[in-house]
């Protein structure tokens, strides 16, 4: 994700949040042990290990709700992507998906694009005819559909 000059789909705040909630469950879950290390007694160790599953638990939430929002941004970025994308169908040139128009790929990537692909803007591409493309192994992009 390189929107705003970010590569994470995390903020700072999401950072922060996710490291604090890790930070309380892993506080709870080690006062948890430290009492019920202390004694032999079950109905006295029982609360504190409820309290350690407790902890485990909100560890887990917290990593959750931090992929969750991840998945979210990346999502929604996605979303504007192909957004961006629905309006060049209408304005491409009638033989720009032609065999013979250039298709743009680099060496060692699976799928060709159109010049115009949002996938394939500042990136270094080089063109050649859609036949050799497949011939190289490659398919078409799924968003460009060229």
């Amino acid at each position: 994700m390189t929107t705003g000059g970010r590569s994470t789909p995390w903020t700072g705040i999401d950072r922060a949040v996710w490291a604090a909630g890790l930070a309380v469950a892993a506080i709870v879950w080690g006062w948890a042990w430290w009492q019920a290390a202390g004694t032999a007694q079950l109905n006295h160790q029982m609360p504190w290990a409820s309290g350690a599953v407790g902890a485990v638990l909100l560890a887990t939430m917290t990593h959750g709700t931090w992929l969750l929002q991840a998945r979210r941004r990346i999502g929604l970025r996605r979303l504007a992507l192909l957004a961006d994308d629905a309006g060049i169908a209408d304005d491409r040139p009638a033989d720009a998906g032609r065999p013979g128009g250039p298709l743009v790929a680099a060496p060692g990537l699976r799928r060709y694009h159109r010049p115009d692909c949002p996938l394939a803007r500042g990136a270094e591409f080089t063109a050649a005819a859609q036949a050799a493309h497949e011939s190289a192994g490659r398919m078409p992009c799924g968003v460009c559909r060229p």
